[in-house]
């Protein structure tokens, strides 16, 4: 198995992943979509001003997350733990890669792109999970 290129196709072909915080020691986690970016190994999500996650991620900026496993049945996904913070690109900086990626997140961005903020998780390890058997972690 070639765990790296495993990675990369699973983070390009999922369009949502579950975002785990914690504050307090009280986790919370909702879905998101995101953007993978290989080259500084990086997730990218807007969100919305003023949301709930926001204030989390000022208390504590230590986030977990895991893909969604893309097919019915299947149980490939990633999942890692990192920081989140907000971004010093923009929802118009990503606008072309959030649209192509994510199905009507168009609409969302010309409705509402002055209320949309782009976070950021940066991570230095993962476990790649490609079914019961194939599994692995990858550093970076």
């Amino acid at each position: 198995m070639e765990a790296k290129k495993e990675f990369v196709r699973i983070m390009n072909e999922s369009e949502l992943i579950a975002l785990a915080t914690s504050v307090h020691d009280f986790p919370n986690v909702r879905i998101v979509n995101f953007y993978y970016n290989e080259e500084n190994n990086t997730i990218y999500f807007a969100t919305f001003v003023g949301r709930e996650k926001i204030s989390e991620f000022w208390k504590n900026n230590n986030v977990a997350f895991t893909t969604i496993p893309v097919r019915h049945g299947e149980r490939e996904h990633i999942k890692a733990k990192g920081n989140v913070r907000e971004s010093e690109k923009t929802i118009a900086d990503l606008e072309e890669i959030f649209t192509t990626k994510m199905r009507g997140f168009k609409e969302v961005i010309e409705k509402c792109r002055e209320k949309l903020k782009v976070y950021e998780i940066k991570f230095n390890e993962v476990k790649l999970t490609l079914d019961s058997i194939h599994y692995e972690k990858i550093s970076f």
